[in-house]
């Protein structure tokens, strides 16, 4: 059909891994991508009253990376070499 554009699964998602950007292996979907900041309530001394809400602790949810394609051992090799320590 004409205008229909490939999707190629090795060019979506690349991973990161520190500095160094790897086109393989790619995920064709990836969820969970976000942040959690806390909100304090923070009082001065001299403004009992008063309560300002500062930014508190920050957390991160958990990143799924699903349907991986790649030709590359690369990351299945950096992942043992992190359990392996």
């Amino acid at each position: 059909m004409a205008g229909l554009q490939r999707m190629d699964p090795l060019t979506n998602f690349p991973v990161s891994r520190g500095d160094r950007w790897n086109q393989q292996p790619a995920f064709m979907e990836c969820t969970g991508l976000g942040s959690l900041i806390e909100v304090v309530d923070s009082r001065e001394g001299s403004e009992p009253v008063t309560v300002r809400k500062i930014p508190g602790k920050v957390s991160y949810r958990d990143i799924v990376l699903k349907w991986g394609v790649t030709t590359s051992r690369d990351l299945y090799n950096w992942h043992l070499a992190v359990i392996n320590g």
